[in-house]
């Protein structure tokens, strides 16, 4: 059986999987019973959202099982079946004889493994055999079944129409429970936009949840009688487009500076932490509703040319131009060009702790710089290293000591 694209959709699932799995030994050189954690969106070889569709009518139509065979294992076939409120999936084949089911089923089922091999060798269809097996385990004492609460049929028939709505092409992930239903959205320029719909099951009367990977969620009032998801999408569709610009600022300084945070930027990071030197590092903080204007921006390094470029910055910040991306108008105001990740001049430049000799310390870069030796600390590794030297002072909020490589004075604050 081979995985499919469905282990991306479900990942943990994986886990599962190998958690649950295991093999059971021929009854008679017949039978392969094989129990394990399987989940309808995991049916091998069969169309994910066929399978949803299929799911969402048998909930509808209230029948007691549905039999779908799979398209590229012959006499296989993924079974629904409906006991009292709980639904129930499982794999089947007659030939060769095999069983598969998820692990409230095999609970339920441990040790009727020759029931299991008899009902298959003698049923005369997969029809049959889960006639059989539905009327077997509706006999079974009560505290043997295993109880699970499940919303009404008309919760499904409504996340149904709310789908169909939508289109069932835009829904990239959904929850067997369809307590979660993740809808993707393309810009002109290939961006991924996924916006997630966390449903309560006495939805509509509850509002939906709603996270998209955008820098600003979309606001949205919710009636029960008249709202609908297919609304919230296409808020989410203009608000796409208002974010356009934003998302070319960004862009630009990803492919024309040295970015060091975040290294693997989302739609949604609103931040850029870009190299000036190789003593200092500049941090941008962009505005997704005026991204052409003044970012807030922070300078870390070495104190002085920390210093110099902060001031140049608010010196000539006037300079400033509208029609001019972040980008230039950072280069021009500081009289600068941004380096590039492969720049000559920052190859050989070491951007790591020289104390613990890490690049992150948690979400910490190395933003203190002797302006001597040009090594780099942590902020906290630095403080804690001088807090040990008998030479170090503090003033105030400010320690003041010595470079732990070339002895030069060096300070940190204390927060």
């Amino acid at each position: 059986m081979g995985k499919g694209g469905l282990w991306e959709t479900y990942p943990s699932t994986k886990y599962e999987l190998k958690k649950w799995k295991c093999y059971m030994k021929y009854f008679g050189s017949k039978l392969n019973i094989t129990f394990s954690c399987f989940i309808w969106s995991l049916i091998v070889n069969t169309d994910r959202l066929i399978i949803q569709k299929v799911y969402l009518l048998v909930k509808m139509e209230s029948s007691r099982f549905f039999a779908i065979p799979n398209r590229s294992v012959p006499n296989m076939y993924t079974c629904l079946l409906a006991i009292g409120n709980v639904d129930y999936i499982c794999q089947v084949s007659q030939n060769p004889l095999y069983f598969e089911g998820e692990p409230k089923l095999i609970e339920l089922l441990k040790g009727k493994e020759k029931y299991l091999q008899k009902e298959l060798e003698r049923s005369p269809s997969i029809d049959s055999f889960c006639e059989r097996i539905i009327h077997f385990i509706s006999k079974l004492t009560p505290s043997k079944l295993i109880t699970q609460f499940q919303p009404p049929s008309a919760f499904f028939r409504r996340i149904l129409e709310e789908i169909k709505e939508i289109g069932w092409d835009l829904v990239s992930k959904i929850d067997p429970t369809l307590t979660y239903i993740e809808v993707s959205l393309s810009d002109d320029s290939g961006r991924k936009i996924n916006i997630r719909f966390d449903l309560d099951i006495i939805f509509p009367r509850v509002a939906p949840k709603v996270n998209a990977n955008i820098p600003i969620p979309v606001q949205f009032e919710w009636d029960p009688m008249s709202s609908h998801l297919v609304h919230i999408v296409e808020l989410h569709k203009k608000a796409i487009q208002n974010f356009q610009q934003f998302w070319k600022q960004m862009d630009d300084l990803d492919k024309n500076s040295f970015v060091i945070e975040p290294r693997e930027p989302s739609l949604s990071c609103c931040m850029r932490r870009i190299v000036l030197t190789n003593l200092v590092q500049l941090q941008i903080e962009i505005s997704p509703k005026r991204p052409n204007s003044i970012p807030r921006v922070l300078f870390f390094g070495a104190e002085q040319p920390s210093k110099e470029l902060r001031n140049k910055f608010m010196a000539q910040s006037n300079q400033w131009r509208l029609n001019r991306s972040i980008r230039k108008n950072i280069e021009s105001i500081l009289e600068l060009k941004l380096p590039l990740q492969d720049d000559d001049d920052l190859a050989q430049t070491d951007f790591d702790c020289g104390i613990c000799y890490c690049e992150r310390l948690g979400a910490e870069l190395p933003e203190i710089v002797c302006e001597k030796c040009s090594k780099r600390f942590h902020r906290s590794c630095l403080l804690e290293w001088l807090r040990t030297r008998p030479n170090a002072e503090q003033s105030f909020q400010v320690v003041f000591g010595t470079c732990p490589f070339c002895d030069a004075p060096i300070q940190c604050t204390v927060n």
